[in-house]
């Protein structure tokens, strides 16, 4: 059955790339349609849904935070929540600080012992990508629930594991992309004549066990441009 090779992929793309792309139209592609000619509209009228949302706030149900996207206000206040809800297991404790001062909140699940093996959890490098803080969040309040409610996998997880749960790396990003940009990706940290922002995924390498680095610092994938995306 050849369909079953057939995947779909929406992207966003400027004006200039697709023509060019639909002019060269490559091997793999047997289909391009556009979706919406203007993704700015798009971004504007979703802002204004996002505007005119009911805001969640502490004493709100846990569950009802995930029907939409939220700001770091209520991203804190939803934090402060977990933890009364779950002070057993739950505690907070400060990652670093963000280049314009916030502190970078981290969640630690224990049922006690420094001893038992970590799993560690981050979201939001990238400042646009709001689906991923959200999916940590969900994570996070569904294992509380869950061990809560005695569910015997979780309580078993959390006997034997440690996890730490960074929502938000990039705060000043996020709140930056809620107030100002929608697709900005970067940190705010002030790179001099006029350039903010440095892409937080591009800035550190990967030393595995065997010592030899997966990705090296300002290598393939990132650049030395300030205005860049991937600016390292």
């Amino acid at each position: 059955n050849a369909s079953a090779n057939i995947a779909k992929v929406n992207v966003v793309i400027e004006q200039t790339k697709y023509e060019l792309l639909k002019s060269s139209k490559p091997s793999f592609m047997t289909t391009m349609d556009m979706i919406y000619p203007n993704v700015e509209e798009i971004l504007k009228q979703r802002y204004e849904e996002l505007n005119n949302r009911t805001r969640w706030k502490k004493g709100d149900a846990r569950n009802e935070f995930f029907n939409n996207y939220r700001d770091w206000i209520e991203y804190e206040a939803f934090i402060l929540e977990f933890l009364e809800a779950n002070s057993n297991i739950a505690s907070i404790s400060t990652l670093g600080t963000t280049v314009q001062g916030r502190s970078i909140p981290i969640i630690t699940l224990s049922t006690g012992g420094d001893s038992k093996p970590g799993f560690y959890i981050q979201a939001e490098l990238h400042a646009r990508e709001w689906l991923a803080n959200a999916a940590t969040m969900w994570i996070m309040n569904q294992l509380g629930e869950d061990y809560q409610e005695g569910d015997e996998t979780v309580v078993n997880i959390l006997n034997n594991v440690n996890i730490f749960i960074v929502p938000t790396v990039n705060i000043d990003g996020y709140i930056y992309a809620w107030t100002t940009s929608r697709m900005w990706r970067k940190n705010r940290r002030n790179n001099g004549g006029g350039s903010f922002g440095v892409d937080l995924n591009r800035n550190y390498q990967v030393n595995p066990p065997s010592g030899n680095p997966t990705f090296t610092f300002c290598g393939t994938g990132a650049s030395s441009n300030p205005n860049s995306d991937t600016y390292c």
